[in-house]
């Protein structure tokens, strides 16, 4: 468990870094996803990449931050989802290109954490992050790089 907090505190900078550093290009006409945009992290994400042109879906748990964020975002759509959901996970990739019309970028930002010693953490809690951070990280990435190569075209995953 701390491992794998550890490489996500560790990893996470980077990503911010890569996204501001991107942002730097136009993104006018690109298909954006970010997963965690009802989070302060997923918003500024999405923001940004919707000031720099881009179509975004916002997707996260918390509905009313989502609604929030995108009467604030002129192209932007809305996925409510929990994606320790197999269901959900499946689902978003294929209920993003169907409202952008395709799919560009994915920002995986969404995660969960049980702060807690070892110890005391039990199964139930370790398999509530894995979901989250490990096994929706995957699916999503998977079906975005199918989605990708399906119309021939280069993608972001983040």
């Amino acid at each position: 468990m701390f491992l794998v907090d550890g490489v996500y505190a560790m990893i996470r900078p980077c990503l911010l870094w890569l996204v501001y550093h991107r942002m730097m290009f136009s993104l006018e006409g690109k298909k954006a996803v970010v997963t965690g945009a009802s989070g302060s992290i997923g918003r500024a994400i999405a923001i940004k990449l919707a000031e720099q042109g881009a179509s975004v879906v916002l997707s996260g748990t918390r509905e009313e931050a989502l609604y929030d964020l995108a009467n604030l975002i002129d192209r932007s759509h809305v996925l409510v989802g929990d994606l320790s959901s197999a269901r959900d996970v499946d689902a978003l990739i294929e209920k993003a290109e169907s409202l952008l019309g395709g799919l560009d970028i994915l920002i995986n930002n969404a995660g969960v954490n049980r702060d807690m010693l070892l110890g005391k953490m039990n199964e139930s809690d370790l398999e509530a992050v894995f979901k989250v951070n490990v096994n929706a990280v995957f699916g999503l990435s998977k079906r975005a790089i199918q989605s990708m190569f399906r119309k021939d075209m280069a993608g972001l995953l983040i």
